[in-house]
């Protein structure tokens, strides 16, 4: 076995190795030979190599042996850059605004502009938890059509109650409720990206 130290330290993050495919590192254990190396290739699943190439856990012989990993990796490259994505911003809010202005023409905020206006305490927590509310019925109507319609019509966005629709209807929800309180949602969506982008795998080893 091969126990010359490695000619560049490896770290965790993902790696273009040297047939193009792109292999996620979890797990190095560099303190002595045969320094174990833990990850995921796209095409087996969760593997382990040693120096000399031997693999340990998987299906079948893996072609990647832990020296050809490291002399062909590139730095992990890194995460995408989603904050100051204007074209997105500008879209989305459109969209969010044109959501919220068919919702009061249809005269879903009658009532609550009036509660909203009534200067009753907490009047603003409430329609917020009760929209919140609203988006959460779409949720669990999602998880009916998932339970009880083939996977064939989950994608149709042109039916009504399909999985796609439902999800839809969460997200339509969402920007009603930005809008109305003027929350930049697209702005926090890209702001959500950016952090998990950058939190690594598994967000530091969380189990959900």
């Amino acid at each position: 076995m091969d126990t010359t130290p490695l000619p560049k330290p490896i770290v965790p993050g993902t790696y273009r190795i040297r047939h193009g495919d792109l292999v996620e590192v979890t797990h190095v254990d560099s303190s002595r030979p045969p320094y174990i190396v833990k990850g995921t290739d796209k095409d087996v699943g969760n593997c382990e190599w040693t120096a000399d190439g031997r693999f340990l856990i998987g299906v079948e012989p893996n072609p990647l042996d832990l020296v050809a990993l490291v002399a062909a990796a590139v730095e992990p490259p890194a995460p995408p850059a989603f904050l100051g994505d204007n074209a997105f911003v500008a879209t989305f809010s459109d969209i969010q605004a044109r959501a919220h202005a068919i919702n009061r023409a249809n005269g879903w905020w009658d009532d609550r502009d009036q509660y909203l206006q009534s200067g009753l305490p907490n009047a603003h927590a409430h329609t917020v938890c009760s929209l919140i509310g609203l988006a959460h019925t779409e949720f669990s109507e999602a998880i009916e059509a998932a339970r009880k319609h083939p996977q064939s019509s989950w994608s149709d966005p042109a039916t009504k109650d399909t999985l796609v629709r439902e999800l839809a209807g969460a997200v339509v929800r969402t920007m009603d409720l930005a809008q109305a309180f003027g929350l930049p949602l697209a702005d926090a969506i890209l702001a959500e990206l950016e952090h998990n982008a950058n939190r690594g795998h598994r967000h530091g080893g969380k189990a959900a």
